[in-house]
Parts: structure tokens; C-alpha cells; sequence
């Protein structure tokens, strides 16, 4: 894998907030970590893609009458990458556990157990009325390494 990160580039993405946002957010927000070097087969590229969906499509089903634009901030480290979410809303969500037969009300849950299952974790900022929700990734998902690769294991004893 070749991981060519710079140390603490950052880019902010924003679009008016839409049914579109979220996809033309999480895909502006991908272009740039692939362009930092993070790479297209990673795990990381897809819990990034994944948090952004979420967290945008949260701030469209919730906070749309508040926040006219959706900010997006991306932050590229040597070992972490940090995707933020912005929204002129005060309320800050919580992972909360849906009835079996909710149609909706698990995402938040489901982002945080992705994202911690990869070593990373979530958290807000309070920003003047707003917020900021942040997930933060390592550069390399331990599913991504050579080392938790069952079949590098066998290779190497052999």
C-alpha cells in the first residue's frame, strides 16, 4: 500500500443543503483523500465514505431548516484522518438502539461501531448555535495491513 500522506492537509467542502448533498459531499470529500494518498481499496476510504453519508444525510433529515449549507472538513494526518460534518443546528445526536422494526434511527450507531471497530472513534464540537460532528480514522485500518491478512500469516510460515 503505498501511503504517501502529508501531515495535516486540510480541505472544507460545502454544498446548499439538499437530497443530493450528501453524495456530491462524501464524493468531493473521497476525491481528496485519494489524492492525499489514502488508498482506493482501503477500509479507511470506505468508513470515510460511509461517515460522510450519514452524518450529511443527518444534518438533511434534521437540521435543513437551520442550516442552509453543509460544511464538510477533511483532514488528512500522517496517522489520522478526520472528517468533520458542520450544521447550524444546536441539538447533538446520540447513538440510540431502533426498535426491530424502525425503519430508520441506527446510522449514528452504526457509523460509531464502524469507525471504532477500525481504531477510530466519533465526537461533536459546539459551535455558536452549531456543531460539528468529527470521526476520526486511523491512516491504516488494521484490516488493511499485510499482518491481519490471514493468508500473509500462512505465506510467511511457510
Amino acid at each position: 500500500m503505498d501511503m504517501r500522506l502529508s501531515s495535516d492537509t486540510r480541505r472544507v467542502f460545502s454544498a446548499p443543503t439538499s437530497a443530493q448533498a450528501p453524495g456530491i459531499l462524501r464524493r468531493q470529500a473521497c476525491d481528496f483523500l485519494l489524492a492525499q494518498g489514502v488508498a482506493p481499496d482501503s477500509e479507511v476510504l470506505d468508513a470515510a465514505a460511509c461517515v460522510l453519508s450519514e452524518l450529511c444525510t443527518n444534518v438533511v433529515r434534521y437540521a435543513a431548516a437551520v442550516t442552509e449549507v453543509i460544511a464538510v472538513t477533511a483532514v488528512v494526518g500522517t496517522s489520522t484522518i478526520r472528517i468533520g460534518v458542520h450544521d447550524n443546528h444546536a441539538y447533538v445526536p446520540q447513538p440510540q438502539t431502533a426498535a426491530d422494526d424502525a425503519t430508520s434511527g441506527r446510522g449514528l450507531a452504526i457509523v460509531e461501531m464502524y469507525t471504532a471497530s477500525l481504531g477510530g472513534h466519533l465526537y461533536s464540537e459546539r459551535h455558536n448555535g452549531g456543531k460539528t460532528m468529527w470521526a476520526v480514522l486511523p491512516v491504516t485500518a488494521p484490516h488493511d495491513t499485510p499482518e491481519a491478512d490471514p493468508s500473509a500469516w500462512l505465506n510467511a510460515a511457510a
